[in-house]
């Protein structure tokens, strides 16, 4: 569990680690201390850049939003600028996945980090979610399904300990849903009823495996539900979201008749911009799934992502088990794969100061692709290199980005 520090030390001896997530609501940061296996929070910060509302009818993210993310990445560059480069990731999500100037976007973004940034699929952000929230909560062997509503896609997980067993990324988040169906700021019945049940047609195509299988407990994370939970206890006392407490907000909501009117035990000023769409999505999901009741944990994917670089320095990588189990699944000659692997390894030695090339990250992305250069043999010889590379590029693989 992420226990939060008091404050920032100027210097401390202990390795420091850091995550900052580029969400399409937010852009989250943290960075904590670990000593004797635990983490701390030395910093957390957040800044409101809604990247989601930057995009236009072709998906092309707006001047005016670029500049204002560039602004939030100069000051977050300063919060991390201690952080050692291999315990710092920057991770880009929905809206820069789908976005048509991404690159150029990123291209900008790397310039002022002073870091590379990767982006993740909807999967691997549905893993790191569950990854977070398990290492916030008591009991790790209830099975639980954890759901995450962001700016522009929303995660199901579904699992047990520290292992998903089902995971689904859908594209609506509550920026998205909310320019679809509030966009003007009114907040009407009809509109919140088709909302609702926009959203529950989406749930529907994935919502078989959560169903089917049971589950304990259902955890909440991020901005919608904690925003959801806190109305709840300000206005019913109610220390957990409930069906019946979403349609006390909608009620509320639907009272007030636009965002701007939304009261502050309600919504905060920069959350009710964005409110109604989260809400209609979560009483969508209350409904679709069955759900009675959900707590809700204060840890998500930067939390995730931190833990998941831990494992990496501790050697217990999960980009490796993924390897592995692709060489079992496509029947992989491991003998041949490790012989490729170990000369591909022999051949960037001798060029890795002339091409600077060669730290630890390059040693194991050659490696690993070594060892998976003939999982396309599985399908057919002939192009197999070719099958090989379309299967790298479709496949989810937990622990990769999709440019890795």
């Amino acid at each position: 569990m992420l226990q939060p520090e008091p404050a920032v030390p100027s210097e401390t001896s202990i390795p420091t680690y850091g995550a900052l997530d580029l969400g399409s609501n937010s852009f989250h940061l943290i960075v904590a201390g670990e000593s004797g296996g635990r983490l701390k929070v030395l910093d957390k910060h957040r800044e409101a850049v809604r990247l989601a509302r930057g995009l236009d009818a072709t998906d092309r993210i707006s001047q005016e939003s670029i500049k204002t993310a560039l602004s939030a990445l100069r000051r977050m560059a300063e919060r991390i600028k201690n952080v050692q480069r291999s315990h710092l990731r920057v991770v880009g999500t929905n809206t820069l996945r789908k976005a048509e100037n991404s690159e150029a976007f990123i291209r900008q973004a790397e310039d002022v980090l002073g870091h590379r940034i990767e982006i993740i699929g909807g999967r691997e952000e549905a893993r790191l979610i569950f990854l977070g929230v398990s290492h916030s909560i008591e009991n790790r062997h209830s099975r639980r399904i954890v759901i995450d509503i962001g700016g522009g896609s929303t995660e199901l997980i579904l699992g047990q300990h520290f292992q998903p067993r089902f995971m689904e990324s859908l594209d609506i988040g509550c920026v998205s849903m909310t320019d679809r169906w509030f966009s003007s700021g009114l907040i009407k019945l009809s509109r919140f009823n088709n909302a609702i049940n926009d959203a529950g047609s989406e749930i529907e195509t994935v919502e078989h495996p959560f169903t089917k299988h049971r589950w304990d407990v259902a955890i909440g994370a991020s901005g919608t539900i904690l925003a959801a939970q806190q109305a709840m206890s300000k206005q019913l006392g109610m220390p957990v979201v409930t069906l019946e407490g979403l349609m006390h907000v909608k009620r509320e909501m639907l009272q007030a008749g636009h965002v701007r009117e939304l009261p502050a035990s309600l919504a905060s000023v920069d959350r009710a911009a964005v409110f109604p769409g989260g809400i209609a999505i979560l009483i969508a999901l209350f409904e679709r799934l069955q759900i009675e009741e959900m707590s809700v944990s204060d840890s998500a994917l930067r939390e995730g992502i931190v833990h998941d670089i831990l494992g990496r320095v501790q050697d217990q990588d999960i980009r490796e088990k993924s390897v592995v189990e692709l060489m079992a699944r496509y029947h992989v000659d491991e003998i041949h794969a490790e012989r490729v692997a170990h000369t591909a390894i022999l051949l960037l030695d001798q060029v890795s100061s002339s091409w600077d090339v060669g730290d630890e990250e390059d040693r194991a992305h050659l490696r690993w692709a070594g060892m998976l250069h003939e999982i396309g043999l599985d399908i057919s010889h002939a192009s197999y290199h070719k099958h090989g590379a379309y299967l790298l590029e479709h496949l989810d693989i937990p622990g990769f980005s999709r440019e890795e």
